[in-house]
Order: C-alpha cells, then structure tokens, then sequence
C-alpha cells in the first residue's frame, strides 16, 4: 500500500463573462489516496478531492472516490483500464461514476522514460451530483497527455500536462446558467503535480 497525493491546475474554454476575467475559468483540485495493489498490474484506490475556484466562480466541493484500474503491457492492461464511483460529502450530493481506457506509449526504455497517452472516457452523475435536481447527466472526453516521471529521493513524482475535449449532454451544459458556457463541446488544459510515498 503507498500514499499518492496530486496537485491539479486546469483552466476551460470561457463564456462571454468570463473572458472578461480570464482566471475566473480557473479551477484546482487537490487529492490525497490510498492505493493498493492485490494483485500484478490491479490497483484499488480511496481517494479524498477538495475542489476549488480561486476566484470564487465556482463552489468549493468535496469529493470521496473509490477506483479500480488494471495496466499491463499487452492485452486489456495496455489500454489502462479505469472505473471508478464518487460522492459528494459536501458542497454537493448524488453518485458519479466513470470509466475510462488510456491507451500509453513510453518514449524510452527507462523506468523513467516520458510517455504520451489517450485518455478517453465516459461520466455519468446520478441523483444531483452536478445540482440539486438535476437527475442523471452525461459526459464523455477524450485528450492527448504527456507524462515525465523522475525521482527526488526515495519519492517518485510525475508531471503531467493534458488537452481535451469535454463533450457535455444539454442538461449539463444549460445548469452552467445563463452567463456561462452552453456549448456542449468544451476544451479544456490540465497541468498536474503527484508524488507517490
């Protein structure tokens, strides 16, 4: 079992109010877990996200995960394998559930060689997840990441940087509200920092 903590800084494509303030389309999401690993290439996860939006534009949110995902070289594992279910124990209720494949390409042969990826995946938040009230919605992304582990000492790191396309159902994109973005293709930018114990 190791302890994995992440840093995430991202921003999304802005709405005609927010572009007025670019960093009101800032958001940040800080996450500690447990992972354990029961068997070669199968990890289980508890994890705990604390978004936030530094500028205020957004409710502060607390997030409670539980994740099972398998890597290998070959066969299934190479397509990194992901599901995972949340809840909201505050700043919002409801169940979110998502999974997703991230197909990988290492650029070397060291262990800490950089490698490129796609992840690609589908969401689905259930019973007000999103809103009170707003019953089950949908999304799907799919991006291009770039990943650079290294170590500091006995602790393993890895930078990641990431695009993608957030494709949003109508009723996610209309519970934005009316200064927001509508359009129910997003881009979005993601740069995240994580250390592994």
């Amino acid at each position: 079992m190791w302890l994995e903590l992440h840093s995430s800084n991202g921003v999304h494509a802005p709405s005609s109010q927010e572009t007025r303030n670019p960093r009101a389309w800032y958001e940040s999401n800080n996450l500690v877990g447990f992972v354990y690993a029961p068997a070669k290439g199968l990890r289980a996860a508890l994890s705990y996200t604390i978004k936030t939006s530094p500028n205020d534009v957004a409710a502060t949110s607390h997030e409670a995960s539980v994740a099972l995902s398998y890597q290998a070289d070959r066969g299934l594992g190479w397509l990194h394998p992901n599901v995972v279910a949340t809840i909201r124990p505050k700043g919002g209720h409801g169940l979110y559930t998502q999974l997703s494949i991230e197909p990988e390409w290492k650029l070397g042969e060291a262990d800490g060689a950089p490698s490129i990826s796609l992840p690609a995946s589908v969401g689905i938040g259930w019973g007000g997840f999103y809103e009170a009230g707003s019953r089950t919605v949908s999304y799907r992304s799919v991006g291009l990441a770039a990943t650079r582990p290294f170590m500091v000492g006995s602790a393993r790191w890895s930078l990641r940087g990431e695009v993608a396309a957030l494709i949003r159902d109508r009723t996610l994109a209309r519970l934005d509200g009316d200064d927001a973005n509508r359009a129910t293709v997003v881009p979005i930018g993601q740069m995240t920092l994580s250390l592994a114990y």
